[in-house]
């Protein structure tokens, strides 16, 4: 008989905690990317409107592989978060495994 309380020592209770884990570690490294973007953005226009030549901005190819791993990483964070969110329902109705 299920009681809906939560089973003690689960191996999937680990493998959500790791893909929580996982998920919050590629949210941090994707806002790490786009704010590290969004810098060089502000930083290029400010170099325009001020004539500052001395401050190093990234390239077109650079800012395109910044974004793309940004995306990444999010889409990572997405997946992983999904996975966790199935295996603790799956952990919890156990007859919808």
């Amino acid at each position: 008989m299920y009681l809906g309380k939560r089973p003690v020592g689960d191996s999937t209770d680990k493998s959500s905690r790791k893909a929580r884990k996982l998920s919050h570690v590629s949210l941090i490294l994707c806002l790490l990317l786009f704010t590290t973007f969004v810098a060089n953005v502000l930083l290029g226009k400010a170099r325009l409107i001020f004539e500052m030549p001395s401050v190093p901005i990234f390239s077109d190819i650079t800012e395109y592989l910044l974004l793309m791993a940004t995306a990444l990483f999010f889409a990572i964070a997405a997946l992983m978060r999904e996975r966790a969110t199935a295996q603790e329902d799956s952990r919890y109705r156990p007859d919808k495994q």
